[in-house]
């Protein structure tokens, strides 16, 4: 991420409602916008910050897989 942002030739990945994820291929940076804030991540973080933000989303809509021996224990109990 050693260019600044008026260097990149970002590439849109997706954009929505809920704002826009471009990265620059010459510096691999992603750049994540919405209304609220920006940031500018490695490709590293932003995978990390992703995969975060799934698990967030599944546990509040209650979705989220309990872990194996959860599901034995509530089987037993109930």
């Amino acid at each position: 991420m050693s260019t600044s942002d008026s260097d990149c030739r970002c590439i849109v990945l997706a954009s929505g409602a809920a704002g826009q994820v471009t990265t620059c291929p010459e510096c691999g940076t992603v750049h994540v916008a919405m209304p609220q804030m920006s940031l500018r991540l490695t490709r590293e973080t932003f995978h990390g910050l992703a995969s975060l933000v799934v698990r967030a989303s599944l546990e509040l809509d209650g979705a989220a897989p309990q872990p194996r021996a959860e599901r034995v224990l509530d089987r037993a109990l109930h």
